[in-house]
């Protein structure tokens, strides 16, 4: 073993990698999700829906949500992107389940909700007759899209918004209401508590 030489200080350990304040690991929260019937499907393609049917209500991540139907698709197995993105859901999402067929809920392609859409979050409450729910392509299991769509409207304490089409984008906090192209007379609406 070679020795340093008396003149010569040993070389210090590399200093432990330090994280960003500003980074922050995403936490997962899980959700529960009920319903009167529940199927599971398989398509030729080996993707996997989940249909809830009657009285669904989801709970969880801050939110409550009901609708008469919701539809959980999972990521398309011979999509290279799709595969890719759930892959590195791994060390976040749950082990496999022999019950799911080994697969696990946490990535999916998209969600619908259909027929007397509530969705609950603190005090702000969004009514539509439908809602699309698409993931962040950087974590699967996490939304980055809401559309809401069939008479949407939310309100916040006494403001309100409405449109044909709102469109929620969550990593960018920003909301785009569109007009309703079956009711050309009508134009997306706020309605706030006061005026300065």
């Amino acid at each position: 073993m070679a020795q340093t030489p008396p003149d010569l200080p040993a070389e210090p350990p590399p200093p432990a990698p330090v994280r960003p304040a500003s980074v922050s690991t995403p936490t997962r929260t899980p959700a529960k999700v009920t319903g009167d019937l529940i199927t599971m499907l398989t398509d030729t393609n080996g993707r996997r829906r989940f249909v809830f049917q009657g009285h669904v209500k989801i709970v969880g991540g801050g939110m409550i949500g009901t609708c008469d139907r919701l539809e959980i698709f999972g990521p398309d197995p011979k999509d290279p992107t799709a595969t890719a993105a759930s892959a590195s859901e791994a060390d976040k999402t749950p082990p496999s389940s022999p019950l799911l067929g080994g697969n696990s809920l946490g990535a999916f392609s998209s969600i619908l909700a259909s027929g007397s859409v509530t969705l609950r979050s603190g005090d702000r409450t969004a009514l539509s007759d439908r809602a699309e729910i698409f993931p962040s392509p950087r974590q699967p299991s996490q939304p980055e899209r809401v559309v809401l769509t069939g008479k949407p409207k939310i309100t916040d304490g006494v403001q309100q918004l409405s449109g044909g089409r709102i469109t929620f984008l969550i990593g960018a906090n920003r909301v785009d209401v569109d007009p309703d192209p079956d009711a050309p007379g009508e134009r997306p609406t706020i309605l706030i508590d006061s005026f300065p």
